[in-house]
């Protein structure tokens, strides 16, 4: 068995069956040697040698007449095979004395060189895998954790929920509702309280609110006291008359059943399907019905839905004997009482979103006043770019 820290080359195979050749062995530094002609045999120098060859160029041994392991004619023990050896002392030429020795030669080179491409290949995948963990970590290292991003974007909502938005977002009740929450966290925080702003109670009135829980539905509008079923003109023909008596006698079970703390969910299984039996007695009709008409049907169908929703669940009562509402001749009396209640704005009633428009400018100015008590200097309406003196 050859040492393993030794680098071996294929020398040559010599011809068998009584053919009589001619080696030569030729080291060239740095690449394989094609040996000319089929009978010729060649060396090759591995990587690493001290000196691959350098002193011997040209080297050739006896022909090899005789049979496979020697023996007869002119062959025999004495026949000799080039084979290379190398060491960092330098290069030298041993002669294999059988062929069986050259296959052994052969193997261990093919055995040495498929290590050599297996340690390649690990290397290889060890270098992708740090390179892997490395990109891992750079990313992890660049990226803003979690709560900061919340947070980044809460300040985004709040930069436009000053600046006036849209009075259809207002009328949807979102910038309100960051305001409150910018309210709520600053006078939890920091302990203090905004200016005295007082509130028209007819504003208050129309102010539509809802719980704060995700799986909350609907609002106190549909409660209030002016807020009896009033059908669209695509619903109140007598082809529904069947289907509406039904649903108003199923809300007045409901509430009833609320009130008295328990929950009628046969009415809730029964109003369900009539709501479903509307909506697809409304679309056959469809090609009788305005465009507009029609939408409106469907939106009010959702809205009852809505409210049939929250008579189904646990609480209605709160949203019947005016619980969840808004209440307060201040507008920090009324986030007092939202905040204590769990409640946030809802989207206006149709028809009522000027009065969202006037309380919007009221939370404002609450909220402004509150932020400079407190000792925040980004209160501004409108943050401008940095200017290069202040860079």
């Amino acid at each position: 068995m050859f040492n393993t820290k030794w680098h071996l080359a294929l020398i040559a195979i010599p011809t068998f069956f009584g053919l009589s050749t001619s080696a030569q062995a030729q080291f060239y530094s740095g690449a394989a040697n094609q040996a000319p002609g089929a009978s010729q045999t060649y060396a090759r120098g591995l990587s690493g040698s001290g000196d691959q060859g350098a002193n011997l160029r040209n080297f050739s041994v006896s022909s090899y007449n005789g049979g496979f392991f020697g023996g007869g004619g002119n062959g025999g023990p004495n026949s000799q095979v080039a084979t290379p050896w190398s060491s960092k002392y330098g290069s030298w030429i041993q002669p294999a004395n059988s062929g069986v020795m050259q296959d052994s030669i052969a193997r261990q080179q093919a055995y040495f060189q498929g290590s050599m491409q297996n340690q390649d290949l690990e290397l290889r995948r060890l270098q992708l895998k740090r390179a892997a963990f490395d990109e891992m970590m750079y990313e992890k290292m660049n990226t803003p954790p979690p709560e900061l991003v919340r947070e980044e974007q809460r300040l985004n909502r709040l930069t436009r929920a000053r600046n006036t938005p849209p009075e259809s977002e207002i009328a949807l009740g979102d910038p309100l509702n960051e305001l409150l929450i910018n309210i709520q966290r600053i006078q939890a925080r920091e302990g203090v309280r905004g200016y005295s702003i007082p509130l028209d109670p007819d504003v208050v009135k129309h102010l539509n609110v809802t719980t704060t829980g995700g799986s909350s539905v609907g609002s106190n509008a549909m409660f209030k006291q002016d807020s009896s079923l009033e059908w669209p003109i695509a619903l109140s023909t007598d082809t529904f008359a069947p289907y509406r008596k039904r649903v108003e006698a199923n809300i007045a079970d409901m509430t009833k059943a609320q009130q008295e703390g328990r929950i009628d969910l046969g009415k809730v299984a029964d109003s369900r399907k009539a709501l479903g039996g509307m909506k697809s007695m409304l679309f056959d009709v469809r090609a009788d019905t305005s465009f507009t008409d029609y939408a409106a049907g469907l939106e009010y169908l959702s809205s009852v839905g809505k409210k049939v929703e929250i008579l189904a669940k646990p609480g209605a009562k709160n949203f019947i004997d005016g619980t969840y509402a808004a209440k307060g001749s201040t507008v920090g009396e009324l986030v007092d009482y939202m905040t204590s209640k769990g409640l946030k704005f809802a989207p206006a009633t149709s028809g009522y979103e000027p009065y969202y428009t006037g309380f919007y400018q009221s939370m404002v100015t609450y909220d402004i006043g509150l932020s400079r008590l407190a000792g925040d200097q980004s209160t501004m309406m409108f943050q401008p770019p940095p200017s290069k003196k202040d860079q």
